[in-house]
């Protein structure tokens, strides 16, 4: 009898709990649930932050890169050592290193006998991007 008894109570407490008040008021398992809710905006965020970040440094290695290589040519290294365009942009790449694929990068360097013989030339040609200049 007195097991009777101890195994009722303890149908009575989960029957309680099983009912719709008794969900209401069962607070065991709210905090998984409300992780769950937050989780998803939070790590959102986070990743988010990471990628912002991880953008403007590839954005500044690349400055920097591009910066380190053209003093190169403003110090006239680059004419009297006879560096071609390919060895101008395999330095860009070995500064910028590991962030930059050299693969989609575009270098295009220009020299003018003086101010007045330089043209401006349009860098889109029918919506593309013009390399040939």
């Amino acid at each position: 009898m007195l097991w009777y008894l101890k195994h009722h109570r303890w149908i009575k407490q989960h029957q309680r709990s099983m009912s719709i008040k008794g969900l209401a008021n069962d607070t065991r398992g709210a905090a998984a649930v409300e992780f769950a809710l937050v989780a998803i905006p939070y790590f959102a965020l986070i990743f988010a932050i990471i990628q912002s970040g991880l953008i403007f440094f590839s954005q500044e290695v690349l400055q920097n890169a591009t910066q380190q290589t053209a003093r190169l040519i403003m110090t006239g290294q680059a004419q009297t050592s006879g560096m071609t365009a390919q060895q101008f942009l395999q330095d860009v790449c070995a500064e910028g290193s590991p962030l930059l694929t050299c693969a989609s990068l575009n270098v295009n360097v220009q020299t003018f006998p003086s101010f007045s013989a330089i043209t401006q030339v349009n860098p889109v040609v029918n919506g593309n991007f013009n390399t040939s200049t």
